[in-house]
């Protein structure tokens, strides 16, 4: 499949977007529960019928852990770069990071993963309903004759 034909791009997308979904056994309501994206769009980006903006690419790839470059369709590995967002970090780096220093309670170090979970989940959620709001928005002109 060249990324050059005139639906070589959405093909490849929804083949990659297929893959990925199988390799992370991820169903489409999870997706889209992850993603705020609804399940009848992903749908349609699984069957190539509707080309998904750059945003919902990131979103999608962020969602299934791969690189959003292979998502679209490039000649790069699936697993993202292991920049340092995507590396795991010890617990002790961690609480170095923190607190300076590496006497922290684990119990301590738990709550604020706990936490760092919610507000990230949260925060996901929120750029979920502004998503929502962009894609529902219309805008139209009134003629007054």
């Amino acid at each position: 499949m060249r990324l050059d034909e005139p639906n070589g791009r959405i093909d490849a997308f929804a083949n990659r977007l297929k893959k990925a979904m199988n390799v992370r056994r991820m169903k489409k309501a999870e997706l889209s529960h992850q993603t705020g994206i609804s399940q009848q769009r992903i749908g349609q980006y699984v069957h190539g019928r509707y080309e998904a903006k750059q945003s919902a690419v990131y979103i999608i790839a962020e969602a299934l852990s791969v690189d959003p470059a292979w998502l679209m369709g490039y000649d790069l590995p699936m697993e993202p770069a292991g920049g340092i967002c995507k590396q795991k970090i010890a617990d002790a780096d961690l609480k170095l990071a923190l607190f300076g220093s590496a006497k922290v309670s684990d119990a301590l170090l738990e709550d604020i993963k706990h936490i760092a979970k919610i507000h990230l989940e949260l925060s996901r959620k929120k750029n979920c309903v502004s998503r929502k709001k962009d894609e529902t928005a219309v805008g139209f002109k009134v003629n007054s004759e």
